[in-house]
């Protein structure tokens, strides 16, 4: 019986090993072929992002020294410089792609060419410009054909390329799907075979079970206490760490519930940690989301409030800044209507958080108790967080919390956390802000230097007629 039984295995082990090997060379083989077209359609999206990368760099030169020839000004001349120094790489990039193909690298040879030409002429204009000479329409018409010719070839180019990658794709869905196919007919093999030999196997099985029946009995007691261990492991393994076993023998399995008790007491302080580190960092990183962007101050705190609000499970909320020594309210959060909209530093609680800056809890508030100096007004919350938002040791404004249940350490450590990064897109925006007015201001002093420019080359004209006129009279 045992030699019947181990024959059968070795029959169906070696069939299927067979069917195996056979499958997983078909496979290798097909997936090494659908590597290699990948490479190709990879190598044809790099020739074509090179070509485009060259098109755009001649167009930034173009641009830099059109804005050069309008204003004058050298910082104009900045994408056209930084064209000029990219070009020869993306060349050369562009050349060293192409070497496999001859009609693509005489494009390249033409295209390299017509580049410098272009860069040549665009040269040229910068230094008439700088010269102060005055560029002639013929000239201009000059680089728009090189221009022209460089769009050509980069078409040709990219058309070349477009038709490589429809064939390099088709190729690769076609070893797709011959991967697919040996997977799925090495499958179907594999389980007719499994099939079969699993009957087999089954009916040799449970005339040994039979023989075995006696050992079964005895061991009855173990089994027992070993599926029981093993449902508390499972139960474990799948996140219940409050279960404990109650096996107070003193022999081996008695010492592994034992051991398997420590064991979840452990996991479960791990994973506490874990879980509470995760949810930080969720809230961290979704408010990191929030705040990118070019945002005003008040939309960076209608957002930032609430997504605290939101994340921290909070009933209402409020955000103040300093702004010209007044603690101005500039988002609220479920009681905008009953908020206070300026205060005094110093001035209730959130006055006085921003003069200390530090944070203020305030727990265990009842309805007839409540202070008005609270922004949250007569709503009955039980918990409120107040925040400074401070900014290199000076505090700009403060965060109101308030909520039904009491704040515990990992949400109240969050909350600072997240006030720190509000502090920095408070600042970067302000910044933005003063940059902008800054750029307003330049523009309307340059507006007005026109105007006066205009008025002076007025005056300067009426000048020249009187003096034309007092020479005729001075004549006659």
């Amino acid at each position: 019986m045992p030699g019947k039984f181990i024959r059968s295995l070795q029959i169906g082990f070696g069939v299927s090993l067979v069917i195996l090997l056979a499958s997983s060379t078909a496979s290798y083989l097909s997936i090494k072929e659908q590597l290699n077209n990948r490479k190709k359609v990879d190598h044809t999206r790099q020739v074509i992002s090179g070509v485009n990368k060259i098109l755009v760099d001649l167009q930034n030169a173009e641009t830099g020294q059109r804005g050069f020839q309008l204003t004058g000004k050298e910082s104009f001349l900045e994408p056209y410089i930084k064209s000029t120094e990219s070009l020869p790489e993306a060349l050369k990039t562009v050349r060293e792609l192409t070497l496999d193909n001859p009609i693509q690298t005489r494009r390249s040879d033409s295209l390299e060419s017509l580049v410098n030409s272009r860069i040549s002429i665009l040269k040229n204009l910068v230094d008439i410009k700088r010269k102060g000479g005055d560029i002639t329409i013929a000239q201009l018409e000059d680089g728009k054909r090189y221009m022209d010719s460089c769009r050509n070839i980069i078409a040709g180019f990219t058309d070349e390329e477009e038709m490589l990658l429809n064939k390099r794709s088709l190729a690769l869905d076609a070893s797709s799907q011959y991967t697919s196919f040996f997977i799925i007919i090495a499958a179907v093999a594999s389980l007719i075979i499994t099939s079969v030999f699993y009957k087999k196997i089954r009916e040799d099985y449970y005339k040994r079970e039979q023989l075995q029946s006696s050992l079964k009995k005895k061991d009855e007691e173990i089994s027992r206490r070993l599926n029981v261990i093993q449902k508390i492991a499972n139960n474990i393994a799948h996140g219940d760490y409050t279960i404990r076993i109650d096996d107070t023998e003193e022999d081996d399995l008695g010492s592994l519930a034992g051991s398997l008790n420590d064991m979840t007491d452990a996991l479960k302080s791990s994973f506490d940690k874990l879980n509470n580190n995760d949810w930080r960092q969720t809230g961290l990183a979704r408010l990191n989301e929030i705040l990118v962007g070019n945002k005003t101050q008040e939309v960076l705190a209608e957002d930032s409030l609430s997504h605290l609000t939101n994340y921290g499970d909070c009933v209402n909320g409020a955000f103040y800044l300093l702004e010209n020594d007044l603690i101005r309210l500039q988002s609220a959060y479920a009681l905008e209507d009953r908020m206070t909209k300026t205060l005094e530093i110093g001035e209730g609680m959130v006055g006085q958080v921003l003069k200390d800056g530090k944070e203020k809890l305030i727990e265990g508030i009842q309805a007839e108790d409540y202070v008005v100096s609270f922004s949250s007004g007569k709503l009955k919350v039980s918990h409120i967080l107040l925040l400074p938002v401070i900014l290199n040791g000076i505090c700009i404004g403060v965060i109101e919390l308030g909520s039904a249940h009491k704040f515990d350490a990992l949400k109240i450590g969050f909350f600072k956390e997240a006030s720190s990064t509000i502090a920095l897109a408070l600042a970067a925006a302000k910044s933005r802000k003063q940059v902008q007015t800054l750029l307003e201001e330049t523009q309307a002093q340059a507006e007005e230097l026109q105007a006066q420019h205009s008025e002076l080359e007025n005056l300067n004209t009426e000048l020249e007629a009187q003096t034309q006129k007092l020479r005729l009279q001075k004549r006659n």
